[in-house]
């Protein structure tokens, strides 16, 4: 729970082919002895992010994503929210977090799916990750202090590592995706998307790696 040091990251690799886009990127300077690596798959219907963290030492790690709608709901928890969900008082101390109000928490799981309500579009959301997430919703900030927007924290406590793995659906109905494979240990930079089109493997790794 500190500010982020004013950094820069580095473009490890970017691809595009017929089909999309690839790229990664990485900080090493945001968090001290913290190392972030991020990795996408865009095409004209998903969007599949890879965010790895490293730490030197045992540390809370929260991943969020808010999006300018009106609401966000789970929809792999099938009891209703009233006894899903559990009101919670705070989320952290400062830099940002007194900005998230309203929060709930969310029975802890593995892989997760979310639907952002955007007028008559939906877009929805799928996560997986190498472990099970703390799941919270909340209303946070936009690009101002008045603009509300539903946000989804996953956190892992005390780690010194996590995988967030997050499949956005870019279909107006938010119908195309599916769901994703568990993620494999021994090979974790390939993505298995279910789709209504069948299933697709997306590898991030370097097409052309360095010698």
């Amino acid at each position: 729970e500190r500010d982020q040091r004013p950094t820069a990251g580095k473009l490890l690799w970017m691809k595009v082919d017929d089909q999309g886009t690839s790229c990664a990127a990485e900080c090493r300077t945001a968090y001290s002895g913290v190392v972030l690596r991020r990795s996408l798959r865009l095409t004209s219907k998903l969007l599949v992010d890879l965010y790895d963290v490293e730490a030197e030492k045992p540390r809370q790690i929260d991943w969020f994503v808010h999006a300018n709608c009106a609401t966000v709901e789970p929809t792999t928890i099938k009891t209703p929210p009233d006894v899903a969900a559990t009101a919670v008082a705070s989320l952290g101390r400062g830099v940002g977090y007194e900005h998230l109000t309203a929060a709930r928490g969310w029975p802890s799981a593995a892989a997760s799916s979310w639907e952002f309500a955007i007028a008559d579009r939906k877009l929805k959301m799928w996560c997986a990750g190498d472990g099970a997430d703390e799941l919270f919703t909340a209303m946070g900030i936009g690009y101002s202090v008045e603009q509300r927007t539903p946000t989804v924290l996953r956190r892992r406590r005390e780690a010194k590592q996590a995988r967030f793995v997050t499949v956005y659906d870019l279909t107006p109905r938010g119908d195309y995706v599916t769901g994703i494979e568990p993620i494999a240990a021994t090979d974790p930079t390939t993505i298995v998307v279910r789709t209504t089109a069948g299933s697709q493997t997306i590898r991030l790794t370097n097409p052309q790696p360095t010698k």
